[in-house]
Parts: structure tokens; C-alpha cells; sequence
């Protein structure tokens, strides 16, 4: 068997290996503002008065440094960081007075803006001023490059050569690439596109809005309303847009749309051809399967009784669409490809995986690992107060597992590995919180006196569409549905 994340080879059936394993710490609060990390065992890494926050999370990709910015009675808005593989426990300082920061993928260049909207590089060896006035910044992969806002103008710095370059003024970035080969934005209705090279060359005239652009190809709003296409060939008019009540692109990889027309036909565009895809009144939730064949949406239909939402599949290998069921509330695809939904049924949820039935339950979060594992969290009144249970379905055994009951929250590492925290209730502090850890078996006690959990943030340049769940919690978790007790 292979680790899951650098696919080394394992002696076991686990799902990660130990050093990868290692990369997954968080950091929690205990009662008296003392900052832990939990990596093997909890250690604290300082204290900081009653009011301690924390906000902005982020870890390395290669798992080493935490970043973070800090509110407390002593320090305001400071950012920090801690390395996690050297044996000091202490925290690193970055500068006070912190609003907004981004780092490298690496975790080795920071840049920063502080209250005074200064903009500054940071490299643990020195900390630079790079402009006086900066209202935004977004930087490249490696952190050489970085594009920030002044004013109403946009500049592109180069640390190499410390400089700072003019991009253009009063412009809408369409897109930027991770390396910033390729930054792409819209002004007077042109197409421009702009390298870290300094290269600038227009693209196309008369662009009032880009809807969908990959490499070469895009499709457009022009000044006379209709939907464009543009690719090697030139650009032409697919559809007459002033017509058009909505335009949704479904992935990034292909270039599919699905566009509503009027208040009840739906089209289904691919490049500069399109089929009519149902005769619902509006398509929405769209969601692609990891292979890109597939994509699943709900539309509304009207009845004589009720107003339906239907969970329908179009294939676009056959350019078939399936209707699966009505009264859906969530749905999504697993990265297995299989697809997950929830059915409202008389005021409770049905959990299914394709056709077959998980659970029944008032579902607070349903969520997937890497695998296609469910993990879901269950709610029930209880004497005027709700309890929330945790649950996880091994997908390949076909069986459920209760983790634990009553639960504030968890946090999911693997399946082998997942942390929750419970209300203690032999004090009457309204935040005193137990910690534990369940292997897959059993559950076991790690931490007490917790105030407060902090999840970290994987830094992440990418810009990939592929998985459509709303967000990523710890690094291998899919977040698939929020619901609400009923």
C-alpha cells in the first residue's frame, strides 16, 4: 500500500505515512489564553492574556511553518509564525499592526500590509518596505513576484531586482496564473494580457465581460450583448445574451456553460455549439465529477401542488440527462466519482451514495476524505437542548461507525485519525472543552480546559475548479453539506 499524500510505500494498511502524518498539526486555547499545538503530543507555545484571537491560519506546503496573525491584550494584530520541526517551542515575530498578509508556498517570503496600508517583504533574514500606499497584493507561487494596488493603479514588483513595475490603472483582473506567466484583465472593453516579464499585448477588442477563459480560449460578453466564443480561429457569436437571465460556468477544465434563456429554456454550450439541455425553469448547484464526464445540477420545476427541485445528471459523453430524484437539498460527487445527496422526507434527510441509503437523520455536516469515506454529524433534541453525534462510513466495508455522541466539533486528519472535542461537564465554565483523538477503534482522552479550536489553512496557490465543495477543513476533508436542526 501507498501513503496517500507522497505515495511512498507502507509496511500497513494506514492511510498515511509518518512523516506525512506529521504535517497535520492545529492549534487550539486553553482556558488561561495559552497557546498549544497539537503535533504527536499538545505543547504550549506561549501565553497571551484573556483575549486572545487568532485569524489567518496558514501552514507551508511542505508542513513546516505556521503564519498567523494574533490579537491580544499585549500585542495588537501581530504576526507571528512557529516552525514546527525545530526544537524550539517558541514563537517567531513578523511586525504589529497587521491587516493583510500572503505567503509563499514554500512558507520562506511574506509579504504584508500593515495599518498605515505599507506594504513590506519578509524573508526571516530582513523585513523591506516596498511602497508606501497598498490597498491589496497578491503574490506569485514562489513569492518572487507580486501585484499590488495603489490607488487606482496596479504594479508588479520584482524582488530579484527590487523593483516595482506600472501595470496599468482603473483595470478588473480576470485572471492570474500561480506563476504569473500569465495575468489577464479587462480595461475600456479590451482583453489584455500581461507577463512577469513585462509583456503586454491586447487580445481582443469590444469585451464587456469575460465569462469562462482557459489558455487561448474563452467565451465573452461583447458590447452588443451576445455570447462569444474565442479560440485560434478568431471569435464568433454563439447567442443573442440580452436574452439571457443566467450564465453558469461548470468547470474550469472544458469549456461548458450552462445558460438560461428566458424563464424557461436551458442550453447546455460547448465552444460554439449548443444543445438544449431540459425545459426546467432554472438549473443551479452545478457540480463535475473528478473524471469531467459528468455533471449534476438541480432544477425547478413547477407542479399544479408545489414548486419540485430535482436532481438531474448530464452526461457529457452521450449528451444524455438522467433525472434522479426531487426534494433534494444538497448534492455532491465524492472523488470516486459516485454521487452523494440528501432527499428531504418528512422533515428529516435521507442520506444516499448513488442509489443506496446511508442514514436518516437532521444531518448538520456531511463530509468526504480523499477515499470517498463519509463523515457526518447527526442532531436530536434532548430534554430543550440539541445533541450532535458523529459518525463515519467506511465506503468500502459499507459500514457505519458512531465515533462519539454530543460532540462541539471535530477536525479530520485521516480516517485512522480524527480529533473532536466535547463540553466537560464537571465544571460550570461556558468554555471548557475535552479533546480527543479517534484511531479507527476507540477513543481516547488527549487534552482538557480547551476555550477554542484554530484549524489551519494549507497555502495554496492554485486555481483549480476541479472539486466544486465549498472548502477544504484540515487537508483531506471535503466539506459537502451545512444544515440546520429543524
Amino acid at each position: 500500500m501507498l501513503c496517500k499524500k507522497c505515495q511512498r510505500p507502507l509496511d500497513n494498511d494506514t492511510y498515511l505515512c509518518k512523516e506525512c502524518t506529521d504535517r497535520y498539526p492545529f492549534l487550539y486555547v486553553k482556558k488561561d489564553s495559552d497557546l498549544y499545538l497539537m503535533q504527536k503530543k499538545g505543547y504550549k507555545i506561549g501565553s497571551f492574556g484573556m483575549d486572545l484571537i487568532l485569524s489567518k491560519i496558514l501552514i507551508s506546503e511542505d508542513g513546516r511553518i505556521i503564519f498567523f496573525t494574533l490579537f491580544s491584550s499585549k500585542d495588537k494584530r501581530t504576526l507571528m509564525y512557529h516552525d514546527l520541526k525545530s526544537d524550539d517551542t517558541s514563537l517567531g515575530f513578523i511586525a504589529d499592526n497587521v491587516i493583510e498578509f500572503q505567503v509563499s508556498e514554500k512558507g520562506d517570503i511574506v509579504y504584508f500590509i500593515d495599518i498605515s496600508n505599507t506594504l513590506y517583504y519578509f524573508d526571516f533574514n530582513k523585513t523591506e518596505r516596498i511602497s508606501d500606499i497598498a490597498f491589496s497584493l497578491q503574490i506569485s507561487k514562489d513569492g518572487n513576484y507580486l501585484v499590488y494596488e495603489n490607488s487606482d493603479s496596479y504594479f508588479l514588483y520584482n524582488h530579484e531586482k527590487e523593483k516595482s513595475d506600472f501595470i496599468d490603472c482603473n483595470i478588473d483582473f480576470v485572471e492570474m496564473s500561480p506563476d504569473f506567466n500569465t495575468m489577464l484583465y479587462i480595461k475600456d472593453n479590451t482583453l489584455y494580457r500581461f507577463t512577469k516579464d513585462l509583456e503586454k499585448e491586447s487580445i481582443k477588442d469590444g469585451v464587456k465581460e469575460v465569462i469562462y477563459i482557459n489558455d487561448n480560449e474563452f467565451y465573452y460578453i461583447n458590447l452588443e450583448d451576445e455570447l462569444c466564443f474565442h479560440d485560434n480561429k478568431g471569435s464568433r457569436s454563439v447567442l443573442d445574451a440580452s436574452k439571457i437571465l443566467f450564465i453558469k460556468k461548470i468547470c474550469k477544465e472544458k469549456p461548458v456553460l450552462v445558460v438560461t434563456v428566458g424563464f424557461s429554456l436551458n442550453l447546455l454550450v460547448l465552444r460554439d455549439k449548443f444543445l438544449i439541455l431540459n425545459m426546467h425553469s432554472l438549473v443551479n448547484d452545478f457540480v463535475f465529477n473528478s473524471s469531467l464526464t459528468r455533471f449534476a445540477f438541480v432544477s425547478t420545476k413547477t407542479t399544479e401542488d408545489d414548486l419540485l427541485y430535482n436532481l438531474c445528471v448530464y452526461d457529457l459523453d452521450k449528451y444524455a440527462l438522467h433525472e434522479i430524484t426531487d426534494n433534494v437539498i444538497f448534492h455532491s460527487y465524492l472523488p470516486n466519482d459516485q454521487l452523494i445527496y440528501g432527499v428531504w422526507n418528512e422533515r428529516l434527510v435521507e442520506l444516499y451514495i448513488d442509489d443506496k441509503k446511508i442514514d436518516t437523520g437532521r444531518f448538520h455536516e456531511v463530509c468526504t476524505d480523499n477515499e470517498g469515506n463519509i463523515y457526518y454529524v447527526k442532531a436530536k433534541r434532548i430534554n430543550g437542548s440539541v445533541e450532535r453525534d458523529l459518525y463515519f462510513y467506511d465506503i468500502k466495508q459499507n459500514k457505519t461507525t458512531l465515533i462519539a455522541k454530543d460532540i462541539i466539533d471535530f477536525y479530520h486528519i485521516c480516517k485512522n485519525m480524527i480529533y473532536y472535542y466535547k463540553d466537560n461537564y464537571t465544571t460550570f465554565d461556558v468554555q471548557n472543552y475535552n479533546l480527543y483523538l479517534f484511531d479507527g477503534e476507540k477513543s481516547k482522552l488527549l487534552d482538557f480546559g480547551l476555550r477554542k479550536h484554530l484549524w489551519l489553512d494549507r497555502i495554496s496557490h492554485g486555481r483549480s475548479d476541479k472539486y466544486q465543495p465549498a472548502y477544504i477543513c484540515g487537508y483531506d476533508i471535503y466539506w459537502l453539506y451545512f444544515g440546520s436542526f429543524y
